[in-house]
């Protein structure tokens, strides 16, 4: 619906926006798709619904963008201790895949 429907695909949007913030009380809505922010973006539509609507890419880069500069003023490191463990020889023996 998105791609060959737009403009009943923003009337859905429109709708469920509506319901949310009357039903809800949502104080802001972020779409779940970055197609949908595209959308509403190129047609001028962020700012046409009674709670803002954050486009998701730029939610994304903010979140990570506060969080990045909350890490470097508390001396926060990331960990990669875990992240890059191998996995058990036990498991990997059961791949049908070779690695070295």
């Amino acid at each position: 619906m998105m791609m060959n429907e737009p403009e009943n695909y923003i009337q859905a949007f429109s709708t469920a926006v509506k319901k949310i913030s009357e039903e809800d009380e949502a104080e802001a809505v972020i779409p779940f798709c970055t197609i949908t922010g595209a959308l509403l973006t190129s047609r001028n539509l962020l700012n046409s619904f009674d709670v803002p609507i954050a486009e998701p890419v730029c939610a994304s880069l903010k979140a990570a963008e506060a969080i990045s500069t909350l890490n470097k003023r508390l001396g926060l490191k990331v960990c990669r201790k875990s992240v890059y463990m191998k996995p058990p020889k036990s498991f990997l023996d059961k791949l049908p895949i070779f690695l070295d």
